[in-house]
């Protein structure tokens, strides 16, 4: 059958190499001679593709994808395609690559990303360990797609802001956490002053099933600037010197800015009680301005207020930085394990989908790319309210830097010893940190300092020295 997809970095080599590929120069743009010359991919993907970026894909590099989506969810449509043998060229998952890969359906990459995928590699080579399958499985099956290829939410941001707060305010996003700070305070005053129906400006999830994908992530998304998840800080440009997250510097800011957001009555004062189902119910009713963590209740709560038309309601999902100063490291893009576009065996010309995928992730696949990542939620409500906006200026990305700094996560899971020592500084932490949050005025030092004492006690630091030699000898391989 046939392929196609891909994201960022320009390099001069892959440059001239997209340029040779993809057909014929005209007035230095890269076009199709004819309609013979167009490249054809079957594609499965379980989220759906603007169709104006299928088109500018076609138009500018020559290839037309044939598109298929999940018929009734995507397990059944990926058991149905692997039971009945008919197997497309390119599958993007999130939720089925296990089962992918079980089947025996998907190509070792490789090979074909270092000969043909250079923009790609750029983005692996601080985390080389991460590009394979798992620990104990070399092959690298999964390719990374570009921001803007698919339509799905994007899964590396954090921050969900209500759209009521945001049309108030003229849409303005902030940047910062003090500027969030400043709008937050700003908004429940003007509604409490208005004596409206309560309205809680910041909550989050932090039980112990789900603070490490709710406030735990969090901290290190906007702390450590690191967009995937984990405990263990690893930075290269220190010969894998590896940090405990929770003990970081930057992390101790945030936690101070949540602990003022607490005393002025921002936060939730339920936060750290609160199971899933009263948080659901507090987006349902459309009470949380702000909301922090995994965008799983925030989507189920969001797809009820749909239903119920109550638009403003929703939520726009974009990043937020400590300050002004700081930059988002992007390293660890298109890493997760078992996510992402996976070539099978069906594809006749692995080469050519490789080189694709490649070239959206320069520059001009860059722009090829753009486009309003308006959220369905957030059109509906302009058809609601016509005449508000015409456009929204969504958050600007993080910028690349040059710091060598993701986490590894996947090394301490395959360690049974690291495993568990590891959930129990987790276990401190989470403990710690709500003291630090809901201390009282000029009590959050000494809250801060309890937690690292503890830390320390528990063997941190052996901890972060024995994560450090695996990575290393783990690289060494």
């Amino acid at each position: 059958m046939k392929t196609g997809i891909g994201k960022k970095v320009l390099l001069f080599l892959c440059l001239g190499l997209t340029l040779c590929l993809f057909g014929c120069e005209e007035q230095g743009e890269k076009q199709p001679a004819n309609k013979q010359e167009y490249i054809t991919f079957t594609m499965y993907s379980e989220e759906e593709i603007s169709q104006t970026v299928l088109e500018r894909i076609e138009q500018k590099l020559g290839v037309h994808l044939e598109m298929y989506y999940p018929e009734e969810g995507g397990k059944k449509s990926v058991e149905k395609m692997i039971a009945i043998g008919e197997i497309p060229d390119l599958i993007y998952t999130k939720t089925e690559g296990s089962q992918l890969v079980e089947a025996g359906i998907l190509i070792d990459l490789r090979s074909l990303l270092k000969e043909y995928g250079q923009n790609i590699m750029t983005l692996y080579q601080y985390g080389r360990a991460d590009m394979s399958y798992n620990p104990g499985d070399l092959r690298v099956l999964f390719m990374p797609v570009p921001e803007g290829f698919t339509q799905g939410l994007d899964t590396d941001a954090c921050v969900y802001l209500q759209y009521d707060m945001m049309l108030e305010y003229d849409y303005g996003i902030p940047n910062s956490l003090d500027e969030l700070g400043d709008l937050l305070r700003h908004y429940i005053k003007t509604k409490r002053e208005l004596k409206e129906e309560a309205v809680i400006g910041l909550s989050f999830l932090c039980d112990e099933d789900t603070w490490l994908e709710g406030l735990s992530m969090t901290a290190g998304r906007i702390a450590d600037g690191i967009e995937e998840q984990g405990q263990w800080l690893v930075d290269e440009s220190s010969g894998y010197e590896v940090t405990y997250k929770h003990t970081t510097k930057e992390e101790k800011q945030f936690f101070q800015w949540l602990n003022q957001m607490y005393l002025e009555g921002i936060l939730d004062r339920d936060f750290a009680t609160q199971t899933g189902d009263d948080y659901l119910e507090k987006i349902k009713k459309g009470k949380v301005v702000c909301l922090l963590g995994s965008s799983v209740y925030m989507q189920r709560g969001e797809a009820y207020l749909v239903e119920k038309e109550k638009f403003s309601n929703t939520y726009l999902t974009t990043a937020i930085k400590m300050n002004q100063s700081q930059k988002w490291n992007k390293l660890s893009e298109g890493r997760k394990r078992g996510q992402g576009l996976g070539i099978t065996t069906s594809c006749k010309n692995p080469e050519k989908a490789v080189e694709l995928i490649n070239a959206l992730f320069g520059s001009e696949g860059e722009k090829l790319l753009e486009e309003k990542k308006e959220t369905a939620a957030w059109q509906r409500l302009k058809e609601y309210k016509k005449g508000i906006a015409n456009e929204f200026p969504f958050a600007q990305e993080g910028e690349e830097v040059k710091e060598k700094k993701f986490y590894a996560r996947d090394i301490q899971q395959c360690d049974y010893e690291l495993d568990e020592w590891t959930k129990k500084l987790d276990e401190i932490s989470r403990a710690g940190l709500i003291q630090c949050m809901i201390c009282g005025e000029g009590q959050f030092e000494g809250k801060w300092n309890t937690l690292q004492e503890n830390l320390l006690k528990a063997g941190v630091k052996r901890a972060e020295i024995m994560m450090m030699k695996k990575y290393q000898d783990f690289m060494k391989e």
